[in-house]
């Protein structure tokens, strides 16, 4: 990578490499500003920050060792498939650059100003972003804890009483601010049984996240929750990366199904 970009690449932020005759995408593992002969240059970085955390990074390193997968592979879907977030994030001017054209996506700013020189002034503070399903500013993860004890506890009872408890808990940990995180091992039988469930208790709050909805659907299912407190995440094994802010309670529906492991 050139030097001048040493003020705004970090490791785990998404670049653009040539392989094999086209353009992939690739995450940062490491810097190191040194000429080294025989590699080719980084076609261009994609987001302003590291979309992932210290804690996300372990947990996708740890799976990449249990399941003897490639760290790429883990990497590429600890983000919704096709990720294109700068379409969904808007700026929003500080004073000191003049607002000519209400709130343009991050991918118009782009396309007019060029990457390098966008994501400096996102990183200098003169451009603020914000997502357009929550409103929310939208900046670099930070490592936190929501200083809550964990605890397990395993549920044996039928259909109706599983359900039953899900929403009393639910309820208590939506209550204290905090969101849910519910894993079902499929999006078609199960996982539409307890949509339909928990839509009717809390309408509004619940959203899903997997391969099976439209991509607009999961991506504000992301956003929402990366942003957003008081909220139900439903979906499959895929949502055990997802940011979930002040995360109170996970849930697990037929744990011993093949799907998890």
């Amino acid at each position: 990578a050139p030097d001048d970009w040493s003020d705004i690449l970090e490791p785990y932020q998404r670049v653009t490499v040539p392989f094999r005759g086209k353009s992939a995408v690739g995450y940062v593992v490491g810097l190191l500003w040194e000429d080294m002969e025989g590699l080719k240059e980084v076609g261009e970085v994609l987001d302003p920050f590291p979309l992932l955390d210290a804690n996300l990074v372990r947990l996708g390193l740890e799976a990449s060792e249990e399941q003897v997968t490639p760290q790429g592979l883990v990497l590429k879907y600890m983000l919704p498939p096709k990720t294109r977030l700068n379409r969904h994030l808007l700026i929003g001017q500080s004073s000191r650059v003049r607002k000519r054209h209400g709130e343009p996506t991050l991918t118009e700013g782009i396309r007019r100003m060029g990457w390098l020189e966008t994501f400096r002034l996102v990183r200098r503070g003169d451009l603020q972003l914000h997502d357009r399903f929550t409103g929310l500013p939208f900046g670099a993860l930070c490592p936190r804890s929501n200083g809550r004890r964990a605890s397990r506890a395993l549920l044996v009872s039928g259909v109706e009483g599983r359900m039953a408890r899900y929403a009393d808990e639910a309820v208590t940990a939506l209550g204290s601010g905090g969101n849910v995180l519910m894993l079902v091992p499929d999006h078609h039988v199960v996982g539409r049984y307890v949509y339909r469930y928990l839509v009717g208790l809390f309408p509004g709050k619940v959203f899903w996240y997997g391969s099976a909805v439209p991509y607009r659907d999961r991506t504000e299912a992301y956003f929402r929750a990366r942003q957003n407190n008081g909220i139900i995440i439903l979906g499959t094994i895929s949502c055990v990366f997802l940011p979930v802010k002040d995360l109170a309670l996970i849930m697990v529906e037929r744990p011993q199904e093949e799907d998890f492991r």
